[in-house]
């Protein structure tokens, strides 16, 4: 896995397991797993931010977070992560 693709696997961990959202967690390190080249990483940070919308992977019930809004808040926090990488 490339170095700058680190953070963003770092950040969807806590997903890893929990009963709504380890498809989640699996899809970004699958996509994180497959560049080989910083341009590719690049490919696997702006799926990231695509699917951070509230229309994508928002409007879940997510096990482990209070409510809507707390859900949206870790999504706004990924996709932060996702446009430094």
């Amino acid at each position: 896995m490339l170095e700058e693709l680190l953070p963003l696997v770092s950040k969807v961990k806590v997903l890893e397991g929990n009963q709504d959202a380890d498809d989640i967690y699996q899809i970004i390190v699958k996509k994180a797993q497959e560049p080989t080249t910083t341009s590719m990483a690049k490919s696997a940070c702006e799926y990231t931010q695509i699917m951070t919308h509230p229309k994508a992977w928002g409007d879940r019930n997510q096990t482990g977070y209070q409510d809507l809004m707390s859900w949206c808040d870790f999504l706004s926090k990924l996709s932060l992560v996702s446009l430094k990488c």
